[in-house]
């Protein structure tokens, strides 16, 4: 859904919620995919003997 291109010093409240849930799904997107990358470049330790 596209956010209307209101300057912000005239958006309403609820425009403003808007904003933010994008803010913040964006941001978790990209920690998601960053994880995502980091995890399969782990090393995988080999067992110790015993």
């Amino acid at each position: 859904m596209a956010i209307p291109a209101t300057p912000p010093e005239k958006m309403s409240f609820w425009e403003h919620l808007q904003e933010l849930r994008v803010r913040i799904v964006r941001s978790l997107l990209i920690v998601a995919v960053g994880f995502a990358v980091t995890y399969a470049f782990r090393s995988i330790p080999s067992p110790s003997p015993t």
